[in-house]
Formats: structure tokens, sequence, C-alpha cells
């Protein structure tokens, strides 16, 4: 089994701009997916990609490439909402995930990279569904909500199994539900 790249997000001035390094080993798959974050450009100087400081978004960035890839983003500060920093997640972000949730993935010892593209994909969700109880959400709601991610943002095979993972987790870890298939 072939372990997944890895990539590094730092900050960095080029061409008169703050912008985020987007740092990684030759990988064509990778390269073919950062090519389609808004903003992405090859530095020759630097011998990265890299985003606009403006432009770059974390929770997209988790979106389009943390199914296919490791990401260390211990020295970004995301403007966006969910600011992920040094491994741990900002506590707004958290105060705003079901109590427990943050609370079992570290009690079961998960990885710090689960643990970000669960709470941040489990976010997603809640985000989604966030004019109903995630209580009585049920299994139709849950696939149409899938379905709608593969045909409108086109997430990749990887991508739709982590966010499978990160709901059950919620149902089956969280609230002690059956599990399901």
């Amino acid at each position: 089994m072939r372990n997944k790249p890895e990539i590094k997000l730092e900050y960095s001035h080029h061409r008169d701009q703050e912008v985020v390094l987007i740092k990684f080993d030759y990988d064509k798959g990778l390269i073919d997916e950062v090519k389609k974050l808004a903003g992405s450009r090859w530095s020759q100087t630097k011998r990265c990609w890299y985003i606009p400081a403006d432009n770059f978004h974390l929770d997209t960035f988790l979106n389009t490439i943390s199914g296919i890839a490791d990401i260390d983003a211990a020295n970004i500060k995301d403007r966006g909402v969910s600011n992920i920093t040094t491994g741990r997640i900002k506590e707004s972000f958290l105060s705003e995930l079901p109590k427990g949730y943050l609370e079992i993935l570290e009690q079961k010892r998960y990885a710090k990279s689960t643990i970000k593209t669960y709470t941040t994909y489990f976010k997603q969700f809640q985000d989604y569904f966030s004019e109903q109880s995630l209580e009585k959400i049920d299994f139709e709601q849950i696939n149409g909500y899938l379905l709608e991610l593969i045909t409108k943002k086109s997430i990749s095979p990887g991508q739709q199994n982590q966010r499978i993972n990160a709901i059950k987790f919620y149902y089956e870890k969280v609230l002690g539900r059956e599990k399901e298939y």
C-alpha cells in the first residue's frame, strides 16, 4: 500500500504579496488537484505551489486535498472558519462541534490528521443541516447530502469515505447508536 504524499503549508512573501506555500515532493496526481484550487500558481523561484494568502481558505484546501495527502498546517492561521493551528483546532470552531465529538476522538487516540479531517468534515455536515436537529436526521438525508457533494463538488472517493466515517463517528461513537453500513 502506498503512503499518502505529505504537504507542508507555510506563509511566505512572493511577488510583493503574502502567500501560502504548498510544499510537497513531486506527485502528478497531487499537482493536478492543487491546480484546481482557485489562485494556485507555481513559483519557479520558490520551487513550490502557492496561493495568495487573501484567497487561501483552509477548509477549501482540506476539502480538495486531505483525502489524497497528509497535510501539515501547523504554521497556518486560516482567515476562514476553521483556523487549524499547531495540530489543534481553534476554540471558536470546537465550541460548535457537538459535546463529546472531539473528546472521544482524542480518547480513542485518533491521529491528529484524522482529527482535523473528521472535525472539518463533520462541521460542514453540521452546517448543511443547521436548520435541523442532528439527532433527527435520517439515512436518506445523509445519503442526499453525500450525493450532492459528489455531483456538485466532485469529491473524490477517498474524501467521500472520510466524510462518511466522520458522520458515522458522531452517530455511533458520540450518540452510541447501532452501526450503519
